[in-house]
């Protein structure tokens, strides 16, 4: 006997394995036993049990996971019945798993597999999914639901076993057979099996049924919600709606639990008087039959969307529409006296004030600003919980939910006692991005367009000011992006990778994107924060287990509650494996001149630099329209950027791009990118690629194949905490290039940063058609902007139509954006004044110079 020990199960701490291989004993039964059976013992042991007509073994649920499964010697010695009393709990595609398993026992071994599992929630943080099965010879012929509320469901089928044996009779398994071991008979003096020609056979349903990720959240987590809400005896919950895609992610939960249980009622199956017994227990109305799934949630759902005045109009409409198309009793309230209340105290006792950090405050002033607001919404979560009851003139108490995700613990991007401290979290287990399918997969299912808000909202806590300029977001505050932890989180928990496995394994996943250096310092930031962080996880509230990444430390994910957050053994010899990648990089592009300069789905490019210059190729096929890379620009310009670096100085001083003077000195770190592309969209990076005067060291071309575009979130010239907040640039092909062809493009971006031509391409025609000569982009927002790019062709911006110069109004101007009926500038000069004047140069984004 094997008994489960990992994860969730700690089978061990109250059962002891039966370890007599083959052997069962007589046990005398207790008197109260006897007395409703009329039994003095039972046979206690590993054993079979015979009829008349076949032979029947018993498997546990945690020895069909084994590699060597009872049922394996079972089948040997002429057991043709299996069953197996499960208590499996739910688990993203875990029923694949238990599927195969049962398949490949039968189709191996033959035989029938009766397959029960546990259904509900046993007081845990585990559903137990149900799913009853029965497999024949390798196929599923018969299958139970696996998201259910009543108390009982039943599958039967019929079964020929001349089939079983028939598919046994096979030469090699005769000869391991006799080989094998004897289970001991308990011999039933009956007969199970019924010689009836006129019973028709079950036949295999073909195509098992399974639910997709986004479904199983939609009734796993309802379902487990619906079994702690009636035996708590409870009377509904209250739920923090924040406008934010986890909050409005439990809210549907809990809606979907509402459907769920009208259905049932609706279909009057056997369990569904018990369901509506349980409703109307829980409204406190004997005679109460919901109408429909938004009715039901409006006796259950309280949420409230506790705002303050950092939190904006767009969430607070969000979550009112939500609560309203949902059905939940819903409060719409502001705490900000809460929160100048408990300042008011801190600063009577101490005589200071503390500020966020645009106002001038230190980094502890503006996170214990946050923390305030974040810690009042949980007193006053329970405070709303106790008492809207009463104020409805109801009976009972409602339960919190919290609304954190895994990502968010993982990274220990919470306040410690704040809106994630509830009594239960139906989505502690589900990260963001599949928080995100799940919501996606609702706007239909529920036929709830409202949702689709949620999905384009950058996520925020919204617990800092809103400026003109900046709106907080949550991958800026975390430092790294939901998709990264959701990466670190499975090789954290399913790989169990710790930090330097961790390194070596990414290395190797993003080797097109980042350098090993830069590989180390997300894992290193990954892990610091992991680590200082643990002590928030040991607080959280039972949340339901939904993934085999989860980081419960309950049960689930045991871990110390207090790391070395410096993590010196590991962080060194990531350095030391760091340097040794990077040497081994550095001989291969002195031996082969090439070097790996960026790289996106379709085409790679090197910089190759056997002539003595700088130059990228493409090694692929490119189609005009393709985005090649898209960067944080880092401008030289000395008049504005004090941060020029000293590869830049040769724009300092005006040195030829193509210059002699050394590529180490003058031309630039072009080796470390940390690009990323998606949906033709504009992504920060930390590379150290520069576009500007350090852009301009190679490939150039009068008449290039590629463009060089470049904006700003806001304005051209943005400051924030005292530092300009440097744009976004693109490198776009706008011909087809083929292998081999040199990636070129203009030297310049601003006008002001000219410099001379040395190309051969000498002929004003020629010149006449150099896209975007000049240019300066301020207006739309960026993922807009970077969409009216790909919709562009040459022809776009090259129109001969004459127009004024948009600055002098005198001079006649060939070359207009064909986009729109805006501006063009005759000459350099006009460009520089009207950049000077801060006006929009053109509302589709594009300009073209003679």
């Amino acid at each position: 006997m094997f008994l489960a020990n990992d994860g969730n199960y700690r089978e061990t701490r109250w059962f002891t394995a039966w370890t007599k291989t083959r052997q069962f004993v007589n046990f005398t039964l207790p008197q109260i036993i006897t007395d409703i059976i009329g039994q003095d013992e039972c046979p206690f042991g590993d054993s079979v049990i015979e009829t008349k007509d076949t032979t029947i073994g018993s498997e546990i649920c945690e020895e069909l996971w084994t590699s060597q499964s009872p049922h394996i010697s079972m089948s040997l010695d002429g057991v043709e019945i299996f069953t197996n009393g499960s208590g499996s709990h739910h688990e993203f595609g875990k029923l694949h798993v238990r599927v195969d398993l049962m398949r490949n026992a039968t189709a191996k071994c033959g035989g029938v597999y009766m397959y029960a599992n546990q259904h509900g929630c046993d007081g845990e943080r585990v559903y137990y999914d149900g799913c009853a099965l029965i497999v024949v010879n390798g196929d599923v012929i018969a299958q139970g639901r696996q998201f259910f509320i009543e108390d009982v469901e039943v599958i039967t089928a019929t079964v020929d076993l001349t089939r079983v044996r028939a598919y046994r009779a096979i030469a090699s398994r005769g000869v391991q057979a006799s080989a094998g071991g004897v289970y001991p008979r308990v011999k039933i003096e009956t007969r199970i099996l019924k010689e009836n020609l006129d019973c028709k056979e079950t036949e295999a349903i073909g195509k098992v049924f399974y639910h997709t990720p986004s479904e199983e959240i939609r009734f796993g987590p309802a379902c487990w919600l619906w079994d702690y809400l009636r035996r708590s005896k409870t009377n509904g919950y209250f739920l923090p709606l924040s406008g934010g895609i986890d909050s409005c992610s439990t809210a549907l939960i809990v809606y979907s639990m509402c459907k769920i249980v009208c259905e049932t009622i609706a279909a009057d199956s056997l369990g569904s008087s018990q369901v509506l017994k349980d409703v109307q227990h829980i409204v406190g109305n004997s005679s109460y039959i919901p109408a429909n799934a938004k009715e039901l949630c409006s006796h259950i759902l309280h949420t409230s969307y506790m705002g303050t005045s950092n939190s904006s109009n767009e969430t607070r409409n969000r979550a009112t529409r939500l609560a309203k198309d949902i059905g939940s009793y819903h409060v719409n309230l502001n705490m900000d006296s809460v929160v100048s209340a408990v300042l008011g105290v801190f600063q009577t006792v101490t005589g200071k004030t503390p500020q966020f950090k645009m106002n001038g405050g230190t980094v502890a002033e503006n996170l214990a600003l946050q923390n305030i607001q974040a810690r009042s919404r949980m007193v006053l979560s329970y405070l709303f919980a106790q008492l809207l009851p009463w104020c409805r003139s109801k009976q009972g108490a409602l339960l919190v939910l919290g609304s954190a995700n895994v990502d968010e613990t993982l990274r220990g991007y919470f306040t410690k006692y704040d809106c994630a401290s509830a009594d239960v979290n139906p989505i502690g287990g589900i990260s963001k991005k599949d928080l995100k399918g799940f919501v996606q997969h609702c706007v239909n299912a529920f036929d709830l367009p409202i949702l689709e808000e949620f999905l384009h909202a950058t996520p925020t806590a919204e617990l800092e000011p809103i400026l003109a300029d900046y709106v907080q977001s949550d991958e800026v505050d975390m430092g790294m992006s939901y998709d990264d932890l959701s990466v670190y989180g499975k090789l954290r928990k399913i790989s169990k990778c710790g930090p330097y496995q961790m390194f070596t394994t990414l290395v190797g996943q993003w080797s097109s994107m980042l350098s090993p250096s830069a590989v180390a310092e997300k894992v290193k930031k990954f892990f610091r924060y992991y680590a200082i962080n643990r002590h928030k996880t040991t607080i959280l509230p039972p949340s339901y287990h939904m993934s085999p990444y989860s980081p419960d430390d309950n049960r689930f994910d045991l871990r110390p509650i207090l790391y070395n957050a410096s993590w010196s053994w590991q962080f060194e010899h990531m350095d030391i494996a760091v340097k040794k990648m990077e040497e081994v990089v550095n001989q291969s592009q002195r031996t082969k001149h090439t070097a790996i300069l960026f790289q996106h789905s379709s085409v790679k490019c090197y910089c190759d630099n056997n002539d003595g210059s700088q130059k990228i190729r493409a090694t692929d096929d490119i189609r005009a329209g393709s985005v090649l890379l898209i960067e944080h620009v880092v401008f030289g310009n000395a008049k504005f950027i004090r941060r020029v670096l000293k590869v830049d100085s040769a724009f300092s001083v005006q040195l030829h791009p193509r210059s002699a003077i050394s590529e180490s000195e003058h031309r630039g770190d072009f080796s470390d990118i940390d690009a990323k592309i998606e949906a033709n969209a504009f992504f920060g990076a930390d590379g150290t690629l520069r576009l500007g005067p350090a852009a301009t060291r190679f490939n150039h071309s009068c008449t290039p194949n590629c463009i060089v575009r470049y904006a700003y979130e806001h304005s051209p010239f943005a400051f924030r905490d005292g530092e300009r907040r440097d744009g976004f640039a693109t490198i776009y092909s706008v011909s087809d290039i083929k292998p081999g062809d040199e990636i070129c493009y203009q030297y310049n971006i601003h006008a002001h940063d000219m410099f001379a031509c040395s190309c051969s391409a000498s002929d004003p025609a020629d010149r006449a058609k150099t896209l975007l000569h000049n240019e300066r982009i301020v207006g739309p927002p960026i993922v807009e902007r970077n969409r009216t790019f790909l919709e562009h062709t040459i022809a776009d911006y090259l129109n001969t139509r004459e127009a004024t110069c948009a600055y002098c109004s005198s001079s006649p101007v060939k070359n207009l954006c064909k986009g729109c009926e805006a501006v063009s500038f005759c000459n350099t000069k006009c460009l520089q004044a009207d950049w000077s004047a801060h006006k929009i140069v053109c509302k589709r984004d594009f300009l073209a110079l003679p």
